[in-house]
């Protein structure tokens, strides 16, 4: 499923992302990003290394949250 209105999909950790990452960037920023969790892994830290503020509960709950609503696609 694409979500290119930008609209992020309801799933366990939203709120967290949309707190501590949707100050920076709006959710059409990760909607068009599809990666598995050692992608988003990557791409959280790049973002803490970047000045995002997040503890390492509310990192973990971030990758979650991205691995489950927008997976890496197969083909």
């Amino acid at each position: 499923m694409l979500f290119a209105d930008g609209k992020l999909p309801d799933a366990p950790g939203k709120a967290t992302y949309v707190r501590v990452c949707g100050e920076c960037h709006g959710a059409d920023v990760v909607t068009s990003m599809r990666h598995d969790r050692a992608g988003w892994t990557e791409v959280v830290s790049e973002m803490l290394d970047k000045g995002a503020v997040a503890d390492e509960r509310e990192v973990k709950t971030i990758v979650a949250y991205l691995t489950k609503a927008l997976p890496k696609r197969t083909r």
